[in-house]
């Protein structure tokens, strides 16, 4: 039986980072684009208090972190060896802290769907995860787990 790092990983990973890229990049439309529902909430939130720009802050770090997160995800869906593992490890740590503090947007909009109706915000809290935990397995296996990814294929662009 062969070991599962060996294997290349077929439809179902390279669908979902089709899927993964479409979210992550419109995430980054939205976040960007001038007139959006998120740049309004963090004009606004600046407004009232200039010191909350680090809320907007935190979110654009999170936007970058969600959308490097593509690359790790395409780099073990098609078993591709580039730069050293300690890049890749800081990477989804990095992410993983702003997902974490770059929401603020998206927590107040979750906050008000779970009062106004409880069942739409589970459904919206298990998409999510649907949505990030495999991109989270791939990084982190791409990140911590390359000598068994990679233990016959030599690195290219070690240094």
């Amino acid at each position: 039986m062969k070991n599962a790092a060996d294997q290349k990983p077929g439809f179902g990973w390279k669908s979902y980072l089709a899927f993964f890229s479409i979210v992550m990049i419109q995430q980054a439309i939205d976040f960007f684009a001038p007139n959006s529902e998120v740049t309004l909430y963090y004009r606004i939130m600046r407004a009232f208090d200039p010191t909350l720009a680090y809320m907007h802050w935190c979110n654009l770090l999170s936007v970058v972190f969600n959308l490097l997160a593509i690359a790790p995800v395409f780099l073990f869906v098609y078993r591709v060896q580039i730069l050293k593992p300690q890049v890749w490890q800081a990477i989804i740590l990095l992410r993983l802290v702003f997902e974490f503090t770059g929401h603020s947007f998206d927590v107040v909009c979750f906050k008000s769907v779970l009062f106004t109706a409880p069942e739409a915000a589970a459904q919206i809290a298990i998409a999510i995860l649907i949505i990030l935990i495999p991109s989270y397995w791939a990084g982190f296996w791409y990140a911590f787990g390359q000598d068994k990814i990679f233990s016959k294929q030599p690195l290219l662009f070690k240094n």
